[in-house]
């Protein structure tokens, strides 16, 4: 491993950005199928290394799963993470990638952490398919029992 990986300067940070963006542009150079991007968010500008790759002639099979946080973390309310949302649908815009390739994760919290997690989810997911109704929802449902008995039976409620 290089050095500079760990030395906590800014040309390591930009080594690692330029390493990042060098290994997907060469993945998708090898690779002989599409896949996913897992994942772009509100988060730095990895958004900005990804969706440039996807809005090329030769990846429009792509797609991506987009967290609805940012650089303040998990936004706490339904509200806050639709902003994160309008902000990555804005950049696809700008790139040019249908929402068709775009695969959303709300966030699922735990639920013994977060009281009003399940109807905050609801809100996201339904507000995001009311404006987009050809997006892919996808989400880590079993976050939402962690740390609970009878996960099974609350993973199975929350999916219901």
């Amino acid at each position: 491993m290089d050095d500079r990986l760990y030395s906590g300067s800014d040309r390591s940070s930009d080594f690692r950005r330029q390493s990042q963006r060098r290994c997907s542009y060469r993945s998708l150079q090898i690779l002989q199928k599409t896949g996913i991007f897992n994942s772009v968010s509100g988060e730095g500008d990895k958004i900005d290394k990804i969706f440039p790759l996807m809005a090329q002639p030769e990846n429009k099979g792509w797609q991506v799963i987009a967290l609805l946080s940012d650089d303040t973390g998990i936004p706490k309310s339904a509200e806050d993470r639709l902003k994160v949302f309008d902000k990555i649908m804005a950049k696809a815009k700008e790139y040019g990638i249908s929402p068709d390739r775009i695969h959303i994760d709300p966030l699922v919290e735990m639920l013994c952490t977060s009281e009003d997690g399940i109807a905050m989810n609801v809100e996201v997911i339904s507000s995001v398919r009311k404006q987009y109704p050809m997006i892919h929802i996808t989400a880590a449902i079993s976050n939402i029992s962690f740390n609970l008995p009878v996960r099974k039976l609350i993973n199975f409620g929350f999916v219901v």
